[in-house]
């Protein structure tokens, strides 16, 4: 069975997310305990009965593990088991973390200078190999 994939980039002031599908949904929403619920209905309005949820989660800036979406997710984890209608194929919601400075060097690799969530996508897309380091 597919699972859901779903991009994000979280900065201090917002998260910035796609649902990766083809499709390439893309929605932003603030780093706040509201915006992290509205991401979590929004995700979960694209799950499919049976999915895993697999998050791929990169630092756009600094500091973001000091926010509300770091309270919410420690150590790069953001659940979403609490809020599935039905349970997923395994159970499983991975989250596959890059901090700041490994997504900043990844990006660069592919000749971004900073961050950007098109990198994110096509990571998660499997069109970049994983990280060595972080992810």
């Amino acid at each position: 069975m597919d699972s859901l994939k779903i991009a994000t980039l979280v900065s201090l002031s917002s998260i910035e997310a796609a649902i990766v599908d083809g499709a390439n949904r893309r929605a932003t929403f603030e780093n706040s305990s509201k915006g992290i619920a509205r991401f979590q209905a929004w995700a979960l309005s694209a799950y499919s009965r049976g999915s895993d949820i697999d998050v791929l989660l990169w630092e756009a800036e600094p500091g973001v593990g000091a926010t509300a979406f770091g309270e919410q997710a420690p150590a790069g984890k953001i659940m979403f088991r609490s809020l599935l209608p039905w349970r997923s194929a395994n159970g499983n919601v991975s989250v596959d973390y890059a901090g700041y400075a490994s997504a900043v060097e990844f990006c660069r690799r592919f000749g971004y200078e900073d961050v950007k969530l098109e990198g994110v996508i096509r990571r998660a897309n499997g069109e970049y190999p994983r990280l060595n380091a972080a992810g």
